[in-house]
């Protein structure tokens, strides 16, 4: 495991605490075995042979040998670039050395999962760039799973080959990290997993047609107005089972009340009572869960007419008037630039549609400036359409 906060022993060296877990640990060694004492044609030392002749072992648990130790302690020292630290402790050393330091006292021990609990969130912007790619490497030459926590996308997305977002102990999607930005599950992953975050605008969906402001609609593809129709009737079809898995429910717990209400009148007042309330609060959460799931199906009934859904579009997906760049330009809109940032070959444009806030990434060789109004158009091929009540996403996953 590697921590946050390094965890390396003040007083001992580097090279002390590499090698400090081997010191510490016996491993299964394969033993000679030699007989005791003279046994008739075998004499005392000689060693114990099986029926074919081959020397026979036995295995035996044991301290590393430390020629052994200072073997992986040096092996693992030159992977980190730690060699000329090893006689150093860690108040002398960088806060990257010390990472580093932390990362190689699990390497020594070769473990088959490498467990990262945000190790470089201690370190300042310029180090943590470096040793993201210090880790990459690294994972590639000791080539172990590595099961890395961390809060910064940009970290999970640089380094990982699979990545798990969770929310509230929840698991909202796993994929790769090209999956996963291209073709987020939800609304919490596309605004999460990017940076900037994806614009997410509130939207009347109406006939094929996004109404962005009153007098400005948005013409969708085919392809998307179909899926949005298939997801709603596949919505239906989930919301109507889901209900009657929720009925059946109830009906086993009424008939487990029944089946057990005499030994429930055996129990004390209070046991009662708790099982009782209990029982009863399940039941009164399950029809809470139906009355809501009948009034989203209500809601769906009238799925036909004008209704709000949600339009996420990423920053670099929004193009200046006239761009060429834009293959698949929607049609066009226009705010005023509230706030520019210049980002050395990228400009953030931040403004507001529609009381709601956008933001655009556009090349640096555009003159923005602030006050001004610009036109700008999305790139439909990369638009995102999320359902208002579920947040889940409604157009199927794009393949790039």
């Amino acid at each position: 495991m590697v921590f946050q906060n390094y965890a390396l022993y003040p007083h001992m060296t580097v090279f002390k605490n590499l090698a400090f877990s081997l010191t510490l640990r016996k491993f299964e060694y394969d033993v000679p075995l030699f007989y005791k004492k003279d046994e008739g044609n075998h004499k005392k030392g000689d060693p114990i042979l099986d029926e074919n002749g081959n020397q026979v072992f036995t295995k035996k648990k044991m301290k590393m040998p430390k020629e052994e130790i200072r073997k992986k302690v040096y092996d693992a020292a030159e992977i980190l670039g730690l060699t000329p630290y090893l006689d150093r402790k860690p108040k002398a050393l960088s806060g990257g050395q010390r990472q580093r330091v932390a990362l190689g006292r699990a390497i020594v021990r070769e473990p088959k999962v490498f467990l990262m609990d945000e190790p470089l969130s201690n370190l300042d912007a310029k180090l943590r760039v470096q040793m993201r790619s210090e880790i990459a490497k690294i994972h590639r030459r000791v080539n172990a799973t590595t099961i890395y926590v961390t809060h910064d996308q940009t970290e999970a997305m640089t380094m990982a080959s699979r990545i798990v977002i969770m929310k509230d102990g929840y698991i909202q999607q796993i994929g790769t990290p090209r999956d996963v930005y291209n073709n987020p599950s939800n609304v919490f992953v596309a605004t999460f997993i990017g940076s900037p975050s994806m614009n997410i605008f509130d939207v009347e969906y109406d006939n094929g047609k996004v109404s962005l402001l009153n007098d400005i609609k948005i013409s969708l593809p085919k392809q998307f107005i179909s899926q949005h129709d298939d997801f709603y009737k596949n919505e239906v079809i989930r919301i109507n089972k889901d209900i009657k898995n929720k009925q059946n429910e109830i009906l086993e717990l009424k008939k487990f009340i029944e089946e057990n209400d005499n030994k429930f009148k055996k129990l004390t007042s209070n046991e009662q009572k708790e099982n009782y309330f209990l029982l009863d609060k399940d039941i009164k959460e399950l029809t809470q869960e139906i009355n809501s799931l009948n009034s989203r199906l209500n809601d769906l009934k009238d799925i036909d007419k004008p209704h709000q859904i949600l339009l996420g579009v990423r920053p670099e997906d929004i193009y200046m008037k006239g761009d060429v760049n834009n293959k698949n330009p929607s049609e066009e809109f226009s705010f005023k630039c509230d706030v520019c940032e210049l980002l050395g070959h990228e400009l953030l444009v931040y403004g507001e549609l529609n009381g709601q806030k956008v933001l655009v990434k556009v090349n640096a060789s555009y003159k923005i400036e602030v006050g001004k109004t610009y036109t700008f158009s999305f790139d439909l091929s990369h638009i995102h359409l999320f359902d208002k009540y579920s947040e889940k996403k409604i157009l199927k996953d794009r393949e790039e």
